[in-house]
């Protein structure tokens, strides 16, 4: 223990660090954590096995388990989380769920649900939902937004579209299209479902047999 106040309740709890002003200052029977930072952990009492490495990582965390937070103030305002991994500075700063992963400076910031996963600057800023995925490099759009209760995912957004298929993908715009098929060459064993181009024709695999879709120029 190093610093002001730094582990200073401690009375049953074992094998904890904290170094930097009031890191771990109300550890009593929590064992196996480590706080880095002034702040970290703070008000800490019988969580076990946390980690906080920054200025108010897991500041509010009273009593959860398993919880990483490395960045100033990493998931600061959970109280009773477990298993949570924060990453970057203001990481799931407001989150207050569980079974998180969230990486990136400002990522989830606002969050509140569980089962997260954000990556990129601000990705799922303002996530209220659990079980959401959120790969960003800003808080106004996610390249990539997915539903895990669902099964679903939106692919190419320029907003917060919710996906509403297992597959849902952006609308075209003049720059591109929503979906390219590259040419290639046919299966071997096409399955129902399975759709390729050798370049000259689009192919279709449906009912055991395989279709050539009618070609219109335009």
């Amino acid at each position: 223990k190093f610093g002001a106040n730094a582990g200073r309740s401690i009375t049953t709890g074992t094998v904890n660090s904290f170094f930097a002003q009031n890191s771990g200052g109300n550890v009593t029977t929590g064992s196996s954590n480590s706080g880095f930072g002034q702040d970290s952990l703070r008000d800490l009492t019988d969580g076990s096995s946390n980690f906080g490495g920054g200025r108010a990582s897991l500041r509010l965390l009273q009593s959860g388990w398993n919880n990483t937070g490395v960045g100033m103030s990493s998931f600061e305002n959970n109280v009773s989380g477990s298993d949570n991994v924060g990453v970057g500075k203001d990481s799931g700063k407001s989150n207050t769920g569980s079974r998180s992963t969230i990486v990136g400076k400002g990522s989830g910031l606002n969050s509140q649900g569980s089962d997260l996963v954000f990556l990129g600057f601000e990705a799922g800023f303002n996530e209220t939902g659990s079980g959401k995925l959120h790969i960003a490099n800003n808080r106004n759009r996610s390249l990539i937004l997915g539903n895990f209760g669902a099964s679903t995912i939106m692919l190419g957004s320029s907003s917060l579209e919710e996906p509403t298929a297992a597959a849902d993908i952006s609308a075209s715009t003049s720059g591109r299209a929503s979906l390219r098929i590259r040419a290639g060459v046919a299966p071997t064993t096409p399955n129902d479902g399975d759709i390729w181009s050798n370049g000259s024709d689009l192919f279709l695999r449906i009912g055991g047999a395989t279709y050539t879709l009618n070609k219109t120029a335009v």
